[in-house]
């Protein structure tokens, strides 16, 4: 008898998907590994959802920094689904960053969303999408409701 290899990947997250928000429900089945910071600079923008935005196509006013998530072991066929869920290729696009956190030795390759468009916001200077919230005070409305 066969055995069917499922192939894992890592997923960096950055925005609704991270534990206490309101998307992260979709990540249900997916492993939490540890947080994590990206090894390149990217920009951020927030329009009550997060958007990251790559070098070449950031405007020159937008600083970039580090952006700051959680990492998720995720099989392939639940991946698909959060393309789905992204808009993969058209909102946001797949790519491989190299992320680091103290639990790894070095940087090491992991998927991650960013901006397939073009997209206005509010400047997240720290590359934390949480700030932003906290910032607007609109927090409580991305929570995930707490179960009794």
């Amino acid at each position: 008898m066969q055995t069917r290899t499922i192939n894992k990947h890592l997923l960096f997250t950055y925005g609704t998907l991270m534990k206490d928000m309101m998307n992260h429900k979709r990540l249900d089945g997916a492993t939490y590994l540890f947080d994590a910071t990206t090894v390149d600079k990217f920009a951020m923008v927030a329009n009550f959802i997060p958007y990251i935005i790559h070098p070449d196509q950031a405007n020159k006013d937008l600083p970039l920094s580090h952006i700051h998530g959680e990492v998720y072991e995720i099989t392939e066929p639940h991946l698909f689904q959060i393309d789905e869920f992204e808009g993969h290729p058209v909102l946001y696009k797949r790519v491989v960053t190299q992320i680091v956190s103290e639990k790894t030795l070095g940087s090491i390759p992991a998927f991650i969303y960013i901006s397939a468009k073009k997209c206005d916001g509010t400047c997240v200077k720290d590359g934390k999408f949480k700030s932003y919230l906290q910032m607007r005070k609109n927090y409580s409305q991305y929570e995930m409701r707490k179960r009794k």
